[in-house]
C-alpha cells in the first residue's frame, strides 16, 4: 500500500525587524516577549502575507460545506481549529436551537444533529460545517495560489 503525502507549504519570512530575530524585548509587558513575531524571531514578508492570505481563503472555501450536504461517513467539525470526526448519524431536531429576537423574546429554529460518537454537533439548518482536508485539496489550493508564487515555499515532507 502506498501513501501519498502532500507537499509542505510555508510562506516567505524575514527576520523580525522589531527584535532583530531574538524574539525577546527587554521591556515588554509580557515577560520580555516580542509582540511582532510572538517569540518566533521571524515575520512574513509582504509577498508571504499575500500568499498566506490567498492560501487560507482558498482552503477555507474548499473546507466549508453546507450542513444539508453532509452524509454519514463524512469527516467534519464545526470549528476549523479542532479535529474532524466521522459522522455516524444525522437527524433533524425541530425547534432545537434558540436565539434572542432582540425584543427580549426567543426565536426557535430547526437544528441538524451530527452524531460522531463521542461528540455531537448541533448546527442550524442552512448552516455550514468544515470537512477534513484531503491530499487533493492541498494540491488544488497550491494550483489556485500558484506553485510559483514568490511568497510561497513548497517542499516535500
Amino acid at each position: 500500500m502506498t501513501t501519498t503525502t502532500s507537499p509542505r507549504v510555508a510562506f516567505q519570512t524575514e527576520t523580525c525587524p522589531r527584535c532583530c530575530g531574538t524574539g525577546e524585548m527587554p521591556y515588554s509587558v509580557k515577560a520580555g516577549m516580542c509582540f511582532r513575531c510572538s517569540r518566533k524571531g521571524v515575520v512574513l514578508t509582504k509577498k508571504g502575507e499575500q500568499a498566506s492570505s490567498l492560501w487560507h481563503e482558498a482552503m477555507r472555501a474548499r473546507r466549508t460545506v453546507a450542513v444539508d450536504d453532509v452524509k454519514v461517513g463524512d469527516r467534519v467539525t464545526i470549528d476549523p481549529r479542532t479535529r474532524c470526526c466521522t459522522v455516524k448519524a444525522i437527524s433533524v431536531r425541530p425547534n432545537a436551537l434558540g436565539s434572542g429576537d432582540g425584543k427580549g423574546g426567543m426565536v426557535y429554529s430547526d437544528g441538524i444533529s451530527l452524531d460522531c460518537g463521542a461528540v455531537s454537533y448541533m448546527v442550524a439548518k442552512g448552516g455550514n460545517v468544515y470537512r477534513a482536508i484531503e491530499h487533493e485539496d492541498v494540491l488544488a489550493v497550491i494550483e489556485i495560489v500558484g506553485a510559483d508564487h514568490p511568497g510561497m515555499v513548497l517542499s516535500e515532507r
